[in-house]
């Protein structure tokens, strides 16, 4: 791609509005690959160590290992496939319309139960994903099952604003969510309607946004 610039720049014929073009479209390109090696690369997993701990339940984005340790910057000490009761996980709360129209929303919903990730991570790195969040989450506790039968007291992330219809999420968001969902085992009929689940896709505008998104998340979890 930077071949081509050059090449365009010595050509006298060209307008220097499209060598604007293409070098704005390389210069896209090559950070859209770097976050792209940047969010694959290998997870470290954390060294035990004496920093005090919490149980973090997770139902997004951050179900997933690699997103919340390579993008969040958060050591993950254990996962288990978990749930809550009397909670929903529903695609309610508003992102950017048309293109990452919804992100997922912990709500109270009687007879229901929401299916997470339990997340053991630093009293520390819970502050992190916090202030990485925003002001659209606000951190609360509740009891959380693992499939043994155990229960634990979990922090966990609920909505600030009013609830909105649920709405469609982006292919990249509901991609996250099926590999934290499978990564950690959880139900086959869970998946299932992950995978069924209407997703939006805009060719190239959505890759451009989400490697914002990505480029936005990680500076904040610094």
């Amino acid at each position: 791609m930077l071949s081509i610039v050059i090449l365009m720049m010595t050509n006298a014929k060209i307008r220097p509005l499209k060598v604007l073009i293409v070098a704005i479209v390389a210069l896209f390109v090559g950070v859209h690959m770097g976050v792209e090696m940047y969010i694959h690369r290998d997870i470290v997993k954390p060294i035990e160590n004496s920093q005090p701990k919490v149980w973090y339940f997770a139902y997004g984005t951050n179900m997933s290992t690699r997103y919340l340790s390579n993008v969040r910057h958060v050591g993950v000490y254990l996962s288990l496939p978990a749930y809550v009761l009397n909670y929903s996980v529903t695609l309610s709360e508003r992102g950017l319309p048309g293109i990452e129209p919804a992100f997922a929303l912990l709500t109270n919903e009687l007879q229901s139960k929401a299916y997470g990730v339990l997340h053991q991570i630093t009293v520390q790195d819970l502050k992190r994903v916090i202030h990485s969040e925003g002001t659209a989450y606000i951190i609360a506790d509740v009891e959380v099952h693992d499939n043994n039968g155990n229960t634990y007291r979990a922090k966990t992330l609920v909505g600030t604003s009013q609830l909105q219809p649920p709405y469609q999420a982006s292919k990249r968001y509901i991609n996250i969510l099926l590999e934290g969902a499978t990564e950690h085992g959880l139900p086959l009929p869970y998946i299932h309607m992950l995978r069924e689940t209407d997703m939006i896709y805009i060719p190239v505008l959505s890759e451009i946004v989400g490697t914002l998104i990505y480029l936005t998340v990680i500076v904040t979890s610094q």
